[in-house]
């Protein structure tokens, strides 16, 4: 028991807390509680003059109405009902661990593949595959029965780590995403308590949850399959913010066709056909999908295939003959390789480790403006061979810490800066842009998505890159453009207020987090956290 003696010693006085003394007490009985209140004061009292005794002496003559106050009355009324709730989620806990346990003890008789696909449930966040709760996984069981083994997870992730905002209010003056007299901003935040919500309760969060923790919005016509938000909140914003991919020009496409058809046969007859297009046609488009088109095929042998290489070749094959063509180094923009950290994400990350690494990209795009140089474009790669990862959320967190960036720089005074990211998985890569117009949501849109080339059979899949890239190459340069306008005269730019901060990686609950979590969670949740967490360990 805590030393009250040396309690009352110190805080005796006309200021003494009394609900302070019982907490200090830790005494869960009010009988006893106040036994020993008394008893302490009492022999306190018959202490050589000083501030406690003289203090303690009045409490005695005053009978001790200081135990009579409301303040005591109204702290021990809640302490029962703590009491009582705490006692039912324990037993509940017990109950439902139970349930768990056995669960868990018939999957040891299932068959090794099974209960390998069944534990994989139980990977971090930031290890499992995102194939299951991915805003862009459309594959399904055609079977018609679910393969997958259900089992109980032990292992929680506190996805409220860092500097995130659990509550959020708009300023009065907000600026708001109205489309049809609909406040969409409004509906997204409205959405977002329910998460932090569900993040508080430790449930499994999907990519989409885990980004709009962090007040981002993904914007594409898959993300209405994962997530609560209703039709019309998506109808709005796909609506508002969709970018339309222009159709490319007849002769160009006609020249791509016959480029692919000679490449099935032989890459030296692609050669030929390529060459008698250069002669044809020198228009700065026609160059641009000619330079792809001939690094290309430098790279792609009779013989080449993605499917087996690592992801260091893989950039430098399938990626870069494309990337490096749309983003050429200029007077107004740097490219960086690989293992390249972000500053804009190394600052954030050092506000509150200051030895905390950056995140790395596999290729970005700055401006040419020295300190005041700004991120415009990321790419994040893994190639076929290798298992998916969490690129999603990686690259959405990497886009809004450079835009927070930008915003404190003074480039996003017209809210009109955005940046784009383009994540490749296997041969298959989504490009997005990000903005900031709108309080409380940074809006990141699908601009589209394209397939790389696996082998030189199937070279007509560059017409999609060819879609796709044409957008996101006049996105970079035109806010490349804007960086330089506004940052490159040294003016003092006034500061646009819509940054918010961001919620670190999930992290692993540690048993002291367990146990304040089972003291917290009402018995009505306590069947999603019973799910997670075995508490019979932690009952007293």
């Amino acid at each position: 028991m805590p030393d009250l003696t040396s309690y009352i010693k110190e805080n005796a006085g006309p200021n003494f807390d009394i609900v302070e003394c019982f907490r200090h007490i830790d005494i869960v009985d009010r009988e006893a509680a106040e036994r020993e209140f008394m008893r302490v004061v009492t022999n306190i009292s018959t202490w050589k003059f000083c501030t406690a005794q003289q203090w303690a002496k009045m409490q005695v003559e005053s009978k001790f109405m200081l135990l009579n106050t409301g303040a005591a009355d109204t702290y021990w009324a809640q302490a029962a009902v703590d009491r009582s709730q705490k006692e039912e989620v324990t037993k509940y806990f017990e109950r439902k661990t139970k349930l768990v346990k056995q669960q868990s003890d018939s999957d040891e008789s299932l068959p090794t593949a099974k209960r390998q696909k069944a534990n994989d449930h139980d990977a971090p966040p930031s290890d499992r595959s995102s194939e299951g709760d991915s805003d862009f996984n459309t594959e399904d069981c055609s079977s018609g029965k679910s393969t997958e083994i259900k089992v109980a997870s032990c292992i929680a992730y506190s996805y409220l780590e860092g500097q995130g905002l659990e509550e959020y209010h708009r300023p009065k003056n907000a600026r708001k995403w109205m489309v049809d007299n609909t406040d969409l901003t409004a509906s997204f935040l409205a959405y977002r308590e329910s998460i932090v919500t569900r993040a508080k309760l430790i449930d499994d969060l999907t990519v989409f949850d885990r980004l709009v923790l962090n007040f981002v919005c993904l914007i594409s016509d898959a993300s209405r399959l994962t997530c609560g938000l209703n039709k019309t909140f998506w109808d709005l914003c796909i609506k508002s913010a969709k970018r339309e991919l222009n159709p490319l020009d007849e002769t160009h496409v006609i020249w791509c066709h016959r480029i692919n058809e000679a490449a099935r046969n032989s890459i030296k007859a692609a050669k030929t056909v390529l060459r008698r297009w250069c002669q044809d046609d020198e228009t700065e488009i026609a160059e641009r999908y000619q330079d792809i088109y001939r690094e290309l095929l430098k790279a792609y042998s009779e013989v080449f295939s993605t499917d087996d290489i690592n992801e260091d070749t893989y950039i430098q094959s399938a990626l870069l003959p494309i990337l490096r063509t749309y983003f050429t180094n200029s007077t107004m923009i740097r490219t960086e390789g690989a293992n390249s950290v972000v500053k804009a994400s190394r600052n954030r990350r050092r506000q509150i480790n200051s030895d905390a690494k950056g995140r790395k990209g596999d290729f970005s795009v700055y401006t040419c403006q020295g300190p005041q140089s700004q991120l415009v474009f990321i790419m994040e790669c893994k190639p076929p061979r290798t298992k998916k990862s969490d690129d999603m959320v990686k690259i959405a967190n990497c886009l809004k810490d450079c835009i927070d960036e930008a915003c404190v720089a003074g480039a996003n005074n017209n809210y009109d800066y955005e940046i784009c990211g383009l994540i490749c998985e296997g041969n298959r890569c989504r490009a997005y842009v990000m903005d900031l117009q709108f309080h409380g949501m940074y809006r990141l849109i699908e601009i589209g998505e394209f397939t790389i080339p696996y082998n030189r059979t199937n070279l007509d899949v560059m017409l999609g890159v060819f879609q796709v890239m044409d957008v996101v190459q006049e996105i970079v340069l035109n806010t490349s453009a804007h960086c330089l306008e506004r940052l490159g005269n040294n003016s003092k730019l006034q500061y646009t207020d819509l940054t918010l901060p961001s919620f670190d990686s999930p992290v692993r609950l540690s048993e002291g987090q367990m146990l304040n979590l089972r003291e917290r969670v009402s018995t009505e949740d306590a069947d999603r956290v019973a799910r997670k967490i075995d508490f019979t360990k932690y009952v007293e």
